[in-house]
């Protein structure tokens, strides 16, 4: 779990607890296909292939042109076929060098060459024979060499697909081995991923200048890599768990949420700053790995924002020199000292401000203000420690009460008081006339 507050603004970003497979055909529309085989897990797409040769070949038939094929084999990258070169050839015109493609005898072994009936002009253009499928020419290709032939073609992108399953499933287009531990037990491959050019050039772009830019039979490649890179990622992020969906709040009210955020590549920070917009900004800071199920107010109440409290105490400040400006006494009938001094009301006001979490409009400020300054006035005369039980916890309700007890009681001994000068001095007065008793 990953959240950022400034103490008003709250967004948490946590993991999906029902995330959406990113390879669900009912629900996303990939350009990249993910074949694998696994006999405890349904990776990837739904395919109808029984093996991985069956796949490669298929890819081979659909995407590599004869012209790859053969400069392939003349390059040496099929053990069993081979371009032999001929001349003369009975009913082909004469020119440039030809060439017959011939294959091993199945039944006589290594060594032994037959025709496949396929000739190949120098420039490995024009062709004649039948078709790659038709005469059975993929056959005589091991998967490797299979690999190796698409990876030389240039209308298809194939990458290997490697998988590690140890507490939990990982997903790459890279060997686990040497960045993860018992990869040489726990990893291996899986399968293929791959883009064809046509999908490529139709589907995406690069952008040049900061505007987007058709893909060429140049460029195409390396841009489908990066795309092909992005959609291993997400996978991998579903399948470890890492999708994410996010809640916001404004002071204690959740006001927003969304979920099946998978930031792909990126990082959560990044995610948090292209989704969360504007929530997103100074004074955020992250707690990562938060280690309950999120609930705001206690959130709050284990976390402090010194920075929120001096800016509502210094807003609270702000509007009672604006008051101060205007006609007539200090605000709520209270001395200076009773708001600003040691033990006056300022802190309290502020707490109740910073309690709501909320923004410090002039409104709450003003409410606050007139709540504290008529409890000051109710308290006066203010409490001292004498008045209290050290071993009871007062509410503000019952401190106000004793209060007002300790005022009645005041007043009444200041009744008290008054009338008994009243007769001192009136037995004064009766005793100078000689009316009253000797004192």
């Amino acid at each position: 779990m990953y959240i950022a507050s400034n103490g008003i603004k709250t967004a948490v970003i946590e993991r999906d607890p029902d995330p959406q497979n990113p390879r669900d055909p009912l629900y996303q529309d990939n350009i990249t296909t993910m074949t694998c085989w696994h006999r405890r897990y349904n990776l990837g797409d739904e395919h109808r292939f029984e093996s991985p040769r069956d796949f490669l070949t298929d890819l081979a038939e659909r995407h590599v042109t004869y012209p790859e094929f053969f400069r392939f084999v003349q390059d040496g990258g099929a053990w069993q076929l081979r371009l032999e070169e001929v001349h003369h050839v009975e009913g082909v015109g004469n020119g440039d060098p030809k060439y017959v493609l011939e294959r091993i005898d199945g039944d006589l072994g290594e060594g032994y060459w037959e025709s496949t009936g396929c000739l190949v002009s120098e420039d490995l253009r024009r062709i004649s024979g039948p078709e790659l499928r038709e005469d059975g020419l993929l056959e005589c290709l091991d998967r490797r060499e299979l690999e190796k032939l698409l990876a030389s073609s240039e209308n298809v992108l194939v990458k290997p697909l490697y998988l590690y399953d140890h507490s939990g499933i990982s997903i790459s287009t890279g060997s686990f081995i040497g960045r993860a531990p018992h990869a040489e037990w726990d990893s291996g491959q899986v399968g293929c991923v791959h883009m064809d050019k046509k999908t490529a050039i139709y589907e995406l772009f690069e952008l040049s200048g900061g505007r987007p830019k058709a893909l060429t039979d140049a460029t195409w490649k390396a841009r489908a890599e990066e795309y092909i890179e992005i959609d291993v990622a997400e996978y991998d992020n579903y399948l470890t768990g890492e999708v994410y969906g996010y809640r916001t709040f404004e002071g204690l009210d959740e006001v927003d949420s969304c979920w099946g955020f998978n930031p792909g590549d990126a990082s959560i920070e990044q995610l948090m700053k292209e989704e969360l917009g504007s929530w997103y900004g100074p004074g955020l800071e992250f707690e990562l790995n938060y280690d309950r199920d999120f609930d705001i107010e206690d959130f709050f109440e284990r976390h402090d924002f010194p920075e929120l409290r001096g800016r509502i105490e210094a807003d609270v400040l702000a509007c009672l020199s604006e008051i101060e400006k205007g006609p007539g006494p200090y605000p709520f009938e209270l001395c200076p000292d009773e708001i600003r001094g040691d033990g006056g009301v300022l802190g309290d006001i502020v707490a109740e401000i910073y309690d709501e979490h909320l923004e410090p409009t002039p409104e709450r400020i003003r409410e606050a203000l007139d709540n504290h300054a008529g409890i000051a006035r109710e308290m006066k005369p203010k409490l001292t420690v004498s008045d209290l039980d050290p071993d009871r916890d007062y509410t503000i309700e019952e401190l106000v009460d004793l209060a007002k007890q300790k005022a009645a009681k005041r007043a009444a001994l200041s009744g008290a008081e008054q009338a008994f000068g009243k007769l001192a001095e009136m037995i004064a007065q009766k005793a100078i006339k000689g009316d009253g008793p000797e004192l």
